[in-house]
């Protein structure tokens, strides 16, 4: 969602696209737009932290202690 809207806006500077009114996402004014790449981003952090070993890290976490050989 960031990089595509990033990119459209590089591409209306260079003048490679038409105008399109999308903000520039983190940096321009509009309430709406940062509350909603603010959300996205706290989601996918969320996500990111809470994510659960596989189960080939809980085998080799096993190897590590001497428990399966």
């Amino acid at each position: 969602m960031v990089l595509i809207n990033g990119l459209i806006n590089a591409g209306v500077v260079l003048n490679l696209l038409p105008t399109t009114g999308l903000p520039f996402p983190f940096i321009s004014y509009g309430g709406s737009s940062l509350f909603v790449h603010m959300t996205g981003v706290g989601i996918l952090l969320n996500i990111s932290k809470n994510l659960e070993p596989s189960f080939r890290d809980f085998t080799s976490e096993l190897e590590r202690e001497g428990w399966r050989k």
